[in-house]
């Protein structure tokens, strides 16, 4: 079984602002709006999704790929 990262929700003051500085600094595609967030691709095709946060900073949300026939397994560990 293999599991890759698809993407992770970083909470930010200003997702606009901390996007743009990640993107310049990275030389990567502009962030994409999608709900919330702003939606930085990297080159792995993992996904920073930033949000802006409301009130007191919250734990950090990972996401994993995996295999569809795996998924039922994971789900009941």
């Amino acid at each position: 079984m293999s599991a890759d990262l698809d993407h992770t929700i970083v909470h930010v003051r200003n997702r606009h602002a901390a996007a743009a500085h990640l993107v310049e600094m990275l030389n990567l595609d502009p962030a994409v709006e999608y709900g919330p967030f702003a939606m930085v691709r990297l080159g792995n095709q993992a996904v920073l999704a930033f949000a802006d946060t409301l009130g007191r900073p919250r734990h950090g949300h990972f996401a994993f790929l995996v295999d569809p026939a795996d998924f039922e397994q994971i789900r009941q560990r």
